[in-house]
């Protein structure tokens, strides 16, 4: 018995040892830029996150042809979205709550396959569960994906729709503005490899 439970516990520590090695670590890099586009009944309207300001880390684990996402959030900071019209910006920022809910966010859960580190570009998929307004959505997006250097880019599209979050599309911004219930979110994330 005292045998086998040294052998168990050295067949575990070799587990580990293999796991470490397929563990991966991205830093999210401030050449991130996300866009959320929309439409009413006067016109289109954007809103950017042009330069990414936070600090979040990617954690993933290798297993095969896929990769599993052990921390996976990017934080949005709702307030960091910009758009020309502050009026707009501000009824925005009202409709989906960031007072109570300051962070839209990307959880990344899952990937198809990771970037080749020879290849130019491919296309990959990606499980993420969006949280807006408190609410979350899981989807399933298809990524653009880009090596270069030390740096790994995602770049997608997707459409949500402010039902999907609970959410009512908006009436009377500024007084006679409304809002379709259909928005488009763009993004490319600039993933620094750390290993």
């Amino acid at each position: 018995m005292k045998w086998l439970i040294i052998l168990l516990t050295m067949f575990a520590g070799f587990n580990k040892a293999g796991d470490n090695e397929n563990v991966k670590i991205w830093t999210v890099g401030k050449e991130s830029k996300i866009s959320i586009l929309g439409s009413s009944n006067v016109n289109t309207f954007t809103f950017d996150i042009k330069e990414y300001s936070g600090k979040d880390t990617l954690v993933l684990l290798a297993q095969q042809a896929q990769a599993v996402f052990k921390k996976g959030t990017v934080h949005l900071p709702v307030n960091d979205f910009k758009n020309s019209n502050p009026f707009l910006t501000k009824d925005f920022r009202k409709i989906i709550k960031s007072k109570i809910h300051p962070d839209i966010l990307m959880n990344f859960r899952r990937l198809n396959s990771l970037p080749d580190a020879g290849a130019k570009s491919e296309r990959i998929t990606a499980d993420v569960d969006i949280t807006l307004a408190g609410k979350t959505k899981t989807i399933r997006i298809m990524l653009m994906a880009t090596r270069s250097g030390e740096f790994i880019y995602l770049k997608g599209a997707e459409k949500l729709f402010f039902t999907d979050f609970d959410l009512a599309a908006p009436e009377n911004i500024m007084g006679f503005i409304n809002v379709n219930n259909d928005l488009t979110v763009n993004f490319q994330l600039a993933l620094k490899v750390l290993s």
